[in-house]
Formats: structure tokens, C-alpha cells, sequence
């Protein structure tokens, strides 16, 4: 069960820390596709994703692994159960990679809307 759960967690966190590249890319490119023709838009923003994923997941495939793992173990540590501790820690990757998405898509600081919503609510 453990393998199991950590071949697909380290599957989910590849393609959204690629993805989360991708997007910060494509946030710079918006400039430039405003002053440009949309087919020429279409085949940068297409050479970006493939610049991207690609590299990005080959090294993510190496390189996530070994992370991975000291993130597991260490959430392993903390939980005291093997599957709780994974759990955590992909739980704990995934929530680190939600607020790198608000800041991409909506340039928002998770940080700061948490203290502006926390002190709105009490």
C-alpha cells in the first residue's frame, strides 16, 4: 500500500509542479501575446509547455523521488503511522503547490488573504 501511494503521489506532485512552471511562464508570455498575430500566440505558447513539461518532469522523475522520500519519512516521524505520515506530507506538498497556483493565476499573496480573512472572522 505504501509503494502504491507513493508512486501516485509523486506522480500528481510531477505534473503540478510542471504545470505550476508552465503557468508562471505563460503569465510572462501575456505580454506578448496581446501585440501578437493569435497563430503565432498558439505556437509559442505550445513551444513553451513542451520546453516546460518535459524537462521539468524528467528532472522531477529523478530528483522527486529522493525528495519525496525525506519529506515521507520525516512526516513518518511526526505521525508515528507510516500511511498517516504520508498522507500528511502529500497533503502538506499539495497545499504548498495550491498557494503557488493563487499567486500564478490570480497574483494574490495566500498569506496575506488568510490574515486579511482571519481578522475579518474574529
Amino acid at each position: 500500500m505504501n509503494k502504491w501511494f507513493n508512486k501516485y503521489a509523486i506522480v500528481i506532485l510531477s505534473i503540478l509542479i510542471a504545470d505550476l512552471l508552465s503557468l508562471y511562464a505563460l503569465n510572462v508570455l501575456n505580454h506578448f501575446r496581446a501585440d501578437s498575430h493569435p497563430y503565432q500566440s498558439a505556437a509559442i505558447t505550445m513551444a513553451v509547455a513542451v520546453g516546460i513539461f518535459y524537462p521539468t518532469l524528467k528532472f522531477l522523475e529523478k530528483h522527486l523521488k529522493n525528495f519525496s522520500g525525506k519529506i515521507m519519512k520525516q512526516s513518518t516521524k511526526v505521525a508515528g503511522n507510516h500511511l498517516v505520515g504520508r498522507l500528511l506530507g502529500f497533503v502538506f506538498a499539495l497545499l504548498v503547490l495550491w498557494m503557488g497556483y493563487t499567486h500564478a493565476i490570480y497574483n494574490s499573496n495566500p498569506f496575506v488573504d488568510a490574515k486579511k480573512w482571519v481578522v475579518e472572522k474574529f
